[in-house]
């Protein structure tokens, strides 16, 4: 579809998506605040950069009843012994020009993440009940999340 064609402000056109607003010039005011309409209605947004935390990992274990996903055979989920070799051979660095160019380019995510915090002003908060609090199965489906 014509979201993967866009290059910059991914997360804002991601939980935009539902308004099909599309990738070529739209309003930036009208994506964000769509992107804060979706977002803000979320029960749960997992931020994968804080899947090396513990204590982060542990809620999100606890909020879907699945313990143990960090300790599991494949490991934790990061990169691969090779990445991380190869991340350790050759360590990518970035200008801070690059960085403001990136920063630049995606300035609707960093709005739209700001604002989301701005709503928690403690910090990162779980939600108190479970998934399984929440789950109510078809009928004749299992109960069980698996």
């Amino acid at each position: 579809g014509p979201l993967w064609g866009c290059h910059s402000d991914c997360h804002a056109r991601w939980f935009a998506a539902p308004h099909r607003l599309g990738c070529a010039k739209t309003n930036s005011t009208v994506i964000e605040n769509a992107a804060y309409e979706v977002a803000s209605n979320q029960h749960l947004i997992i931020r994968t950069e804080f899947l090396r935390n513990e204590a982060y990992v542990a809620e999100v274990e606890r909020y879907f009843g699945v313990p143990g996903i960090v300790s599991r055979k494949q490991g934790a989920p990061v990169c691969d012994p090779i990445s991380k070799r190869a991340n350790s051979l050759l360590p990518a660095e970035y200008s801070e020009e690059s960085k403001n160019k990136v920063r630049q380019q995606n300035v609707i995510d960093y709005r739209l993440f700001d604002k989301l915090h701005a709503d928690c002003p403690e910090g990162i908060i779980f939600p108190e009940r479970t998934l399984l609090d929440v789950y109510e199965p078809h009928p004749g489906q299992s109960s069980e999340v698996t």
